[in-house]
């Protein structure tokens, strides 16, 4: 079965972040510390030549190596270091929108049934708390299941899963085949594309790269923690506007179809006429409006 390939585009809709989380942020904090002993010294020697140069070495260090960020970046021998999105962020937000359109579909029915008599699942599951949202379980997905109960999540348990959704679909009064893609499996539509324990994804999401050469800039803000006085800290961000590139390959195999792609996208893109378009958030600040964007999709074909 030969694969699909679409040619993706993310534009960020508002700015965003740069550099890595892990060692980078590490780094980050590092050198953190490190401007806040020039302050200190420049401090203890205000007074003098010494102190005053300090001073502006400090002021130049906390612009030219900004302490937060999250965007990666390569480097490369001889090369201007380059800012890149993972593709398995990328990956990881479409199972999560996935994921949250299956919860909103299932909470949707279960407000339509009114009151529904939980299955006995304590047999299935020792560390279930609430066995009424197993009641979660739908067509699209059955990560809801993950949540109430790990152990069911994996493909060696997929008979006890089977089980419970077969008791579920009685008790909702709709057939299996309402809930369950695969009933050989009793996987829901997110693994069956994004995998799960004994069963690879079917996606792969390449790194996105800058479409063009684009420059970043630095924003200071104010910081105050615990009644501290406010102390300003440096934000290196790429532009709205600014684009990047990569490709999104999806590889058929016995257990999922093009078909099961057409579901996921109608799910959590809208159609256009080139293609499909996803509304996505790079990183976790959310609050803050950051990292806002859109991914476009275009098959390849």
């Amino acid at each position: 079965m030969k694969p699909i390939r679409f040619k993706a585009e993310l534009t960020l809709n508002t700015e965003t972040h740069t550099t890595g989380t892990g060692p980078m942020e590490l780094a980050a904090q590092i050198e953190a510390k490190s401007i806040d002993v020039l302050w200190k010294l420049s401090n203890q020697l205000s007074d003098s030549p010494v102190g005053r140069w300090l001073c502006q070495v400090a002021e130049l260090r906390k612009v030219v190596n900004p302490s937060v960020a999250i965007l990666p970046r390569l480097y490369k021998p001889g090369r201007d270091p380059e800012i890149y999105i993972p593709g398995s962020s990328i990956k990881g937000v479409l199972r999560a929108a996935l994921d949250k359109k299956a919860l909103e579909n299932a909470v949707a029915r279960l407000e339509k049934l009114g009151p529904v008599e939980p299955p006995n699942a304590k047999d299935l599951c020792r560390e279930l708390d609430d066995p009424a949202r197993l009641l979660f379980v739908d067509r699209l997905s059955h990560a809801a299941i993950h949540h109430a109960c790990t152990e069911l999540y994996t493909l060696q348990y997929a008979d006890k899963r089977k089980k419970l959704v077969n008791d579920v679909a009685q008790r909702l009064g709709v057939s299996l085949g309402d809930l369950v893609y695969r009933e050989d499996l009793a996987l829901g539509l997110s693994e069956l594309l994004f995998g799960t324990t004994g069963l690879r994804s079917s996606i792969y999401v390449s790194n996105f790269y800058p479409s063009d050469c684009v420059e970043t800039y630095v924003k200071t803000f104010n910081a105050v923690a615990r009644g501290a006085p406010a102390r300003p800290f440096y934000v290196e961000l790429l532009p709205p506007g600014t684009k990047f590139e990569g490709f999104i390959e999806f590889k058929p195999t016995p257990f999922v179809t093009e078909v099961d792609l057409e579901e996921m996208l109608n799910t959590v893109a809208e159609k256009t006429a080139e293609g499909w378009k996803i509304p996505i958030q790079i990183g976790k600040r959310k609050k803050l409006g950051w990292g806002q964007a859109t991914l476009n999709l275009r098959r390849n074909d």
